[in-house]
C-alpha cells in the first residue's frame, strides 16, 4: 500500500508545483515544494496506507490556496529578504518589543535613510504565522529559519569587448552564442522531476518503465503465461489437480496482490483463459462432434477434450496482453475528493 500512498502524495505536491510555476521564482518555487512534502510526510507520522495519506491531502486542501498562501506570506514577509523567510532574530525582536513606536516621536526629525541603502527588512508579526482557516497544524507550511544566510558577493566588472559583425551582444558585453548552453547537471527543477513523475503515473508507462517500476506485475504475467504455455505437455497430477491449474491458480494470486491494475482488470485478465476453455470449448467441441469417435454425449466430451486445451492457451494469452496493455495505458483516474 505504500507505492499508492506515496503516489497520491506525489501526484499532490506536483499539481502544486506546476501552478507556483510563474508565479514564484525558482528558488522561492523550489523551497515551498520542499517544505510542502516535508510538512506532508510529518503529518503522515510514518503510515503508509492509501487512508491516511488521502486525509493529509485532504487536511493541506486546494493547491491553488497553498500557492496563494505562500504567495501572501512572501508578501508580508519577505520583501526585504529576496522571498526568504524571517530570521530568527527578526521574529524574536517583533514579538519581544510590541509596543516599540513605529513613527517618528514628538519634537524629533524623521530620520531619511541615503538612497543608496537597501529596503528595510520588515519583521513578520505574531499574527501573521496564524492560518486563516483556524488550522495551524497543516494549513500553514513553517517557515524554514534553519537555513544559513545567504553570502553576498560584489559582483565583477565584466569589460565589454568589441561586438564581432553579425553576432548580437549579450548583458556584460559578452557575444551571444549561437549553440545553446545546457543545464547544469544535478540543477534540473524539481517541479518538472515530480510533474514528469506524476505524468508518467497518470498517462501510463513505456515498455522500459514497467520492466523496471512494475516487476511485480511482469512476473505475475509471466506466472499466467507459463499456465498456457504448459497445456501441451503431459505434467503429472497434484492430488486430483492438473498442474497446469495449479500454475495458473499460482498466476491469479499474484495478479490479484499487485496493485498496478484496477480490480475489474485484474478480473478480465484472469477469467479470460477460463472463458476461453468453457465457452470456446464447447461451441467447438459441439461444432466437432460429429468428426469425433464415439457417439452422443461421449462423441462430445471426446471433442472437448481436444479443443479445449488449446482454447484455455488462447485465453492465457489474451489475458496477458491485456494486463500489459492496462500497465503501458492504464484508464483515467478519478479525481480525489476530500475525505471527511
Amino acid at each position: 500500500m505504500s507505492e499508492r500512498a506515496d503516489q497520491l502524495v506525489l501526484e499532490y505536491v506536483s499539481k502544486v508545483a506546476d501552478l507556483a510555476h510563474g508565479v514564484l521564482r525558482t528558488e522561492q518555487r523550489l523551497d515551498f515544494v520542499r517544505r510542502l512534502r516535508a510538512r506532508v510526510e510529518e503529518e503522515r507520522r510514518g503510515r503508509d496506507d492509501v487512508a491516511t495519506a488521502r486525509k493529509v491531502i485532504a487536511r493541506f486542501g486546494d493547491p491553488a490556496a497553498l500557492v496563494q498562501r505562500e504567495l501572501r506570506r512572501l508578501a508580508d514577509g519577505g520583501q526585504g529578504t529576496g522571498g526568504r523567510a524571517p530570521s530568527p532574530g527578526a521574529r524574536a525582536g517583533s514579538a519581544a518589543s510590541p509596543r516599540r513606536a513605529t513613527g517618528p516621536r514628538l519634537g524629533s526629525t524623521p530620520r531619511v535613510p541615503p538612497p543608496d541603502r537597501g529596503p528595510t527588512v520588515r519583521a513578520v508579526p505574531a499574527e501573521a504565522a496564524a492560518d486563516d482557516f483556524g488550522d495551524s497544524a497543516t494549513e500553514v507550511i513553517p517557515a524554514v529559519t534553519d537555513d544559513p544566510p545567504a553570502v553576498v558577493t560584489a559582483p565583477v566588472p565584466v569589460v565589454p569587448r568589441e561586438a564581432v559583425p553579425g553576432r548580437p551582444l549579450r548583458s556584460g558585453g559578452r557575444p551571444a552564442s549561437g549553440r545553446p548552453v545546457p543545464p547544469a547537471r544535478g540543477r534540473e527543477s524539481l517541479s518538472a522531476r515530480l510533474r514528469g513523475a506524476a505524468m508518467a503515473r497518470v498517462t501510463g508507462w513505456d515498455a522500459g518503465t514497467v520492466l523496471r517500476e512494475r516487476r511485480r506485475e511482469v512476473a505475475a504475467m509471466a506466472v499466467l503465461l507459463l499456465a498456457g504455455l504448459l497445456i501441451p505437455f503431459p505434467l503429472p497430477y497434484v492430488a486430483i489437480f492438473p498442474m497446469q491449474l495449479l500454475v495458473w491458480a499460482l498466476g491469479a494470486v499474484a495478479v490479484l496482490a499487485c496493485e498496478g491494475w484496477g480490480f475489474k482488470d485484474r478480473v478480465t485478465g484472469l477469467l479470460a483463459p477460463v472463458f476461453a476453455y468453457v465457452v470456446g470449448g464447447v461451441v467447438l467441441g459441439a461444432a466437432r462432434t460429429p468428426e469425433a469417435p464415439g457417439e452422443g454425449l461421449a462423441a462430445f466430451f471426446a471433442s472437448f477434450m481436444s479443443v479445449s486445451g488449446p482454447m484455455f492457451m488462447a485465453g492465457a494469452a489474451a489475458g496477458v496482453l491485456w494486463l500489459g496493455y492496462r500497465l503501458v495505458a492504464p484508464p483515467p483516474r478519478r479525481p480525489l475528493g476530500r475525505v471527511r
